[in-house]
């Protein structure tokens, strides 16, 4: 029968039995704790980036709308204000005349109106 002395419990060196197994065991716990939390926190984070309903798709597609949206409220506005120019002048006889010549196509009585297209072949 063979017997091994550093695992003898009976060996007055107490510290140094079984302790080295505990160091070991603690050491890989720590590491088998360590990488269940990177792991957690890797799957929470693609979880967040990816699934979740404020995810970076989700972010990119409001994004996009408020890029659209910027785009037609810059197209309004412009409107807006040649309209403004527009009602600014309605007073002005001539230019509610070139106005309605140039826009509705109106002539006065007794008047040939002429319409050049311009080319676009060039």
């Amino acid at each position: 029968m063979r017997y091994n002395i550093d695992n003898d419990p009976s060996n007055n060196d107490k510290e140094s039995w079984g302790s080295s197994n505990k160091k070991k065991k603690s050491v890989a716990g720590l590491l088998t704790n360590f990488n269940l939390i990177v792991l957690f926190l890797l799957l929470f984070f693609a979880w967040i980036m990816f699934f979740d309903k404020n995810s970076i798709r989700q972010l990119n597609i409001v994004k996009a709308e408020i890029s659209v949206l910027e785009q037609e409220r810059d197209f309004y506005l412009e409107k807006i204000r040649q309209d403004s120019l527009v009602i600014k002048n309605i007073d002005n006889r001539e230019f509610l005349e070139e106005y309605a010549r140039e826009e509705f196509m109106m002539k006065m009585a007794g008047e040939t109106m002429f319409v050049v297209k311009k080319d676009t072949i060039n």
